[in-house]
């Protein structure tokens, strides 16, 4: 795959999560947020502008797949740890930790997988996994699911944290 590529379909990932999260009434405020060891692809409000009192910090993955198998592996622990790099999830929690001081706000941490389908599969069949994945939405043409931090296993404090799944 290709670079330019690569963006387009992180860029529609990032599109149909921005949907999925204005149909339950969060709206994206900030994208793509430059930070000192990377980027946080989203922060979102309940309100069309910055609200004081609640925002989710979000990182976005978006891939395709092309079997069965492929999706068996999503929904283990090392399949999800495939696709994250330990340095975003800390940047999440950090400027998570940042924003609740700064705003005293309560903090959500969203992480999402974007998987575009390009095969036929059993929707059925995803009710069996019993993970810590939550599907959110499911289509003919992708599935949006969304990962609780705590699955990564980063030992940082998440009591001063609360964590939206």
């Amino acid at each position: 795959m290709d670079t330019k590529y690569r963006k387009k379909l992180g860029e529609w990932g990032e599109y149909q999560v921005d949907k999925w999260m204005e149909k339950h009434r969060w709206f994206p405020i900030k994208k793509n947020v430059k930070i000192k060891r990377g980027e946080i692809d989203r922060i979102y409000s309940p309100l069309k502008s910055l609200n004081k009192k609640q925002l989710c910090l979000v990182e976005i993955k978006t891939r395709i797949i092309s079997s069965q198998k492929e999706i068996n592996e999503i929904f283990s622990e090392s399949g999800v740890k495939k696709y994250f790099k330990t340095q975003q999830i800390k940047n999440l929690h950090i400027y998570g930790e940042q924003f609740r001081i700064k705003y005293q706000a309560k903090i959500y941490i969203r992480i999402f997988i974007i998987l575009k389908i390009k095969h036929n599969f059993n929707k059925k069949y995803l009710l069996n996994f019993h993970t810590s994945i939550k599907i959110c939405h499911v289509c003919h043409e992708y599935l949006i699911l969304s990962i609780e931090p705590e699955f990564t296993n980063i030992q940082l404090k998440k009591s001063t944290l609360e964590i939206l799944i």
